[in-house]
């Protein structure tokens, strides 16, 4: 069972709302443990850090691997941050910090739009959310983030290019440099994407498009919720 760095309360005890598959609130409010045990909709929040250089190389998106002891998905590969949106918490940013060691600062986030996820857990519980994405245009260098084990157990930059076509499929693995937690200094390494969580991988292809075309200046479009969306978990 985890433990919330910040209260030393277990995470199941996190008083979450229960939403709508578009977002909107019901009106209910319960634990986190019952929300994933009664399988209802609710809210997080995935932070895209995108790094202006790691290196020798232009712009990276910003691989979290998750920690060994995770619940869901040990050692995958994920966004850079996630995580719940409680109820009646003043700090949207708090997840980030947590698991990056910084957090966005004013104007330095974009909101990318929503969507929605879903899956059996496996301990049995559902997972059903509706995720704000954000892509953070991190000022950081990736030594300066400070990712804590054994909830991170490593935090991977690579450039969009090359993620998308990871995601994609076209290829089965990237350079990447690799930041452990702990360490004084990133390594080179690579991404494979027997490693990305599986499902994720058109997702994770939306979001390294969006990216090339933020970075090139040109048009994008939000990523949307499907109000009647159902998923077979």
């Amino acid at each position: 069972m985890a433990l919330n760095r910040a209260s030393g309360a277990s995470e199941d005890d996190e008083q979450l709302a229960v939403v709508h598959p578009d977002g909107t609130p019901t009106g209910l409010v319960k634990s986190r443990a019952a929300i994933h045990t009664d399988g209802d909709w609710h809210c997080t929040r995935t932070v895209w850090a995108l790094l202006s250089a790691a290196g020798d190389a232009g712009p990276a998106l910003v691989l979290q691997q998750r920690g060994p002891f995770k619940a869901s998905w040990p050692n995958r590969l994920d966004a850079s941050s996630a995580g719940h949106l409680r109820v009646g918490d003043p700090d949207p940013w708090r997840e980030a910090e947590e698991e990056l060691g910084r957090r966005p600062g004013a104007g330095e986030a974009l909101p990318l739009g929503r969507r929605q996820s879903g899956c059996r857990l496996p301990n049995g519980q559902i997972d059903l959310e509706v995720q704000e994405l954000w892509l953070w245009h991190c000022p950081h260098d990736l030594l300066e983030l400070q990712p804590p084990y054994p909830e991170v157990r490593a935090l991977l930059a690579v450039a969009p290019d090359d993620l998308q076509r990871l995601a994609a499929g076209v290829v089965q693995q990237i350079p990447a440099l690799v930041r452990r937690p702990g360490a004084s200094r990133v390594e080179a390494g690579s991404a494979a994407g027997r490693q990305l969580i599986p499902g994720e991988e058109p997702y994770i292809r939306q979001v390294s498009e969006i990216t090339l075309r933020i970075l090139a200046g040109e048009s994008w479009t939000p990523l949307e919720v499907d109000p009647e969306a159902e998923f077979e978990v």
